[in-house]
C-alpha cells in the first residue's frame, strides 16, 4: 500500500479537526452526565461512564476525520 503526500497531510489536517471537534464535544457530554448522576454511587459509576463517553468520543472522531481528510487529501492533491 502506498501512502500519498497529499494524503498524509489530509490526514493530519483531518486529526486536528478531530482533535477540535472533541474538545467541543467532550465537555457538554461531561455536563450533561454529571447532571444526570443524583446519588453517591452514581457519582462513582459517573467517573467511568465519563472516561469511557471520552475515548469513544475521540476514537469516534479520529476515525472520521482523519479518514475524511486522507481522503480529501488524495482526492485534491
Amino acid at each position: 500500500m502506498e501512502l500519498s503526500l497529499g494524503g498524509l497531510i489530509g490526514a493530519v489536517i483531518g486529526a486536528a479537526l478531530g482533535a477540535v471537534n472533541f474538545a467541543m464535544l467532550a465537555p457538554m457530554i461531561s455536563e450533561k452526565l454529571r447532571a444526570a448522576a443524583q446519588t453517591e454511587q452514581g457519582r462513582e459509576e459517573l467517573q467511568e461512564r465519563i472516561s469511557t463517553a471520552r475515548r469513544s468520543i475521540l476514537a469516534f472522531n479520529m476515525l472520521v476525520f482523519v479518514g475524511a481528510g486522507y481522503w480529501a487529501g488524495t482526492t485534491f492533491g
